[in-house]
Parts: structure tokens; sequence; C-alpha cells
């Protein structure tokens, strides 16, 4: 695993969807500590996802 050989110890990602549910990206975190990601963090994720939905449709 790639994320094993560097100083990130945890990770999250969000999928970026077209309209018909198709995978068309990721928008990934990195943590240097273990742990859950922030409210503020899921918010950003979602709201980039959503952000690159609409500028590749």
């Amino acid at each position: 695993m790639i994320l094993a050989q560097t100083a990130y110890k945890a990770s999250c990602s969000e999928p970026v969807l077209s309209s018909n549910a198709k995978i068309l990206a990721t928008i990934d975190f990195y943590y240097k500590q273990t742990g859950k990601p922030s409210e503020s963090d899921l918010l950003i994720l979602a709201t980039a996802s959503d952000l690159v939905t609409k500028l590749l449709e």
C-alpha cells in the first residue's frame, strides 16, 4: 500500500460521480495521525465533489 510508505497514517476520500452514478474521479484527504475526519473536512469533500461533477459534465 502506497500510504504505508509515507508519513501519513490515515486518509478519507469522496467519489466524484456523474449524473448516471459513474465514478469520474475521487477527492482525497491524507492525515499524519489516525482518527476520523472532522465534520468540516467531510463538508469540504462533499462540496468539492459536487463542484467537480458540475465542471466535468
